[in-house]
């Protein structure tokens, strides 16, 4: 870019009053310094100039003059022809691509079977009930359509009615992976498994009459229950508010896959609830992972105590279970 010259100095400071002396050298010798400082200036500003002018000629010698388009009216060659002015998509003024390509503009192509691989690049929508192989939910969203010609790579990606993202991919009609994506709308959900793979949510979380449970999608299993242990010496058989995965048919190997842990109140109660006196000991004699009938592998254990105390007459102790194991 081209230097700017500086301001032409006032040359009027320099002009000769009456009775100048010594005064009119000096003022002399300051035109002369300031003319030739202009001198210097303008010399710098025409070289810059040219320099600019050079190098706009290099770019012209460069530029193929068939590839210029001047506008309509112009006088000049190559003009441009109305696809300048027209839409990219749309009905409007002749667009450039019809409304509705590659779900350009419109409501998105519609793909009725999700498992059949995408052979193009676009905007999808689904069909809602009639959709086949969509992820819940998802047939009644839209989604998005990627391919590679040349690999034969694809991937569809599909959103649930939580906004979450499941996707697929392809190489040819081969079904590589599908994969789940998490956010904050589905990370608590119901935990699924095929074949042992992991899917649906990462936790569940439940309850009912035989207590409390979370169930994570690497298998992990947790019960929960607190109950109230009477009697010097009892059994108790908790049926598991979720059922556990055990893979002996054995009940001493099926025991050994679920560990059960006992916490205590440490204080024994009369039968109205009054504290009564301390628990000295509290003795859990043994447990299974089933009952007798082996078809109830990992749906209930039973539990034997022995509580141990100064207080003679009706003994009461709250007490929590916790069993770990695996779901699948």
């Amino acid at each position: 870019m081209a230097t700017l010259i500086n301001p032409v100095p006032d040359f009027r400071q320099y002009n000769f009053q009456v009775g100048d002396t010594t005064e009119v050298v000096t003022k002399q010798n300051g035109v002369n310094a300031s003319l030739e400082k202009l001198g210097r200036d303008i010399n710098t500003t025409v070289e810059s100039i040219n320099e600019d002018v050079e190098q706009i000629d290099q770019y012209r010698q460069g530029t193929d003059p068939e590839n210029i388009v001047h506008a309509p009216g112009s006088g000049l060659p190559n003009l441009a022809g109305s696809a300048y002015s027209r839409e990219t998509v749309g009905p409007a003024r002749a667009p450039l691509m019809a409304e509705g390509f590659a779900g350009l503009g419109g409501g998105g192509d519609q793909i009725n079977n999700a498992a059949e691989p995408p052979k193009k690049n676009l905007f999808l929508s689904g069909p809602g009930s009639n959709g086949l192989n969509y992820p819940a939910g998802s047939a009644f969203y839209p989604g998005l359509d990627l391919f590679r010609a040349d690999s034969a790579r694809a991937i569809r990606i599909m959103f649930d009615g939580l906004g979450a993202p499941f996707v697929r991919v392809w190489t040819g009609q081969t079904l590589d992976r599908e994969t789940r994506l998490y956010a904050r709308s589905n990370i608590l959900g119901s935990v699924n498994n095929i074949s042992g793979v992991p899917g649906g949510a990462i936790f569940e979380r439940g309850e009912n009459a035989n207590g409390r449970y979370v169930k994570m999608a690497d298998g992990t299993l947790i019960c929960e229950i607190g109950i109230q242990a009477n009697g010097t010496t009892s059994q108790y058989v908790w049926n598991f508010p979720s059922i556990f995965f055990v893979s002996s048919a054995n009940r001493r190997a099926g025991s050994k896959e679920i560990s059960l842990f006992l916490n205590s109140s440490g204080r024994i109660y009369d039968g109205q609830g009054n504290g009564a006196a301390a628990l000295n000991s509290l003795l859990l004699v043994g447990w299974s992972a089933r009952t007798d009938n082996n078809a109830d592998a990992g749906i209930r254990s039973t539990f034997n105590w022995r509580m141990e105390s100064t207080y003679s007459t009706d003994r009461w102790c709250d007490l929590s279970l916790l069993a770990v194991g695996r779901w699948y």
